[in-house]
């Protein structure tokens, strides 16, 4: 009779590690792992949870030196307890708890204290803006349109992003000179198969690739194909 194999999977995070731990000692409760087998394997599991421990306090350790200086005799409050930090004129001071706390606690905080020292960068949106357009107004859509993609961005304003982009396009004339020439080229150039393979397009596409930024290309385009008269 075949016996199942005992496989603990992944050891990579300290996640899987105590995982494993509990894997194995459930095994070992069921008689499903020999329990001089399991010792063995829960020893091991026990000194690489250690070792990802100590990894995780000397990361931990590492973001405290970075910010330290920056919060010269401070109290912050945080959810979990109260911590106080001091700078010295050493700069090697280290922040002291009124309390025991673990590792997960530490990160939690130290997240909340790097929120407030450096402040996450703001997104960005893009417009493009043509001959009469208001450059104001063309923010306020392009924000309109954001925020309805992205509902948790409610409540944000202009101000909220930084803006690219805002050069003009292409100006009205110029759309029309484009688009005779793609009449005139879609007569007596392009056979109607590849008119239909879309290689009239992508010539097109091609020439206002040398006059728009990449990313206008398409509102271009359509601009373009819009005033060729049908």
């Amino acid at each position: 009779m075949k016996t199942k194999q005992f496989r603990i999977g992944r050891l990579a995070t300290f996640g899987q590690v105590i995982k494993a731990l509990g894997k194995t000692i459930r095994a070992m409760s069921d008689g499903s792992l020999d329990s001089q087998v399991g010792a063995r394997i829960c020893n091991g599991l026990g000194i690489m949870r250690a070792c990802l421990e100590t990894q995780k306090l000397e990361q931990l350790e590492a973001r405290m030196e970075k910010i330290i200086d920056h919060v010269p005799y401070t109290r912050i409050k945080t959810e979990e307890a109260e911590v106080y930090v001091s700078s010295g004129a050493n700069g090697h001071d280290h922040a002291r708890a009124t309390r025991m706390i673990s590792t997960d606690e530490t990160e939690r905080m130290l997240e909340k204290i790097e929120a407030a020292l450096v402040p996450p960068p703001r997104p960005c949106l893009s417009i493009i803006t043509h001959e009469g357009d208001d450059a104001a107004a063309a923010m306020e859509k392009a924000l309109a349109e954001h925020v309805a993609c992205h509902p948790e961005d409610a409540g944000r304003t202009v101000e909220d992003f930084n803006w690219i982009g805002g050069e003009r396009g292409l100006s009205s004339r110029r759309v029309q000179e484009h688009a005779r020439w793609y009449s005139d080229a879609a007569y007596w150039s392009y056979s109607p198969n590849a008119l239909a393979a879309g290689a009239l397009d992508a010539e097109l596409r091609a020439i206002l690739r040398k006059e728009v930024s990449l990313e206008h290309v398409e509102i271009e385009f359509e601009r373009v194909m819009k005033a060729v008269p049908r």
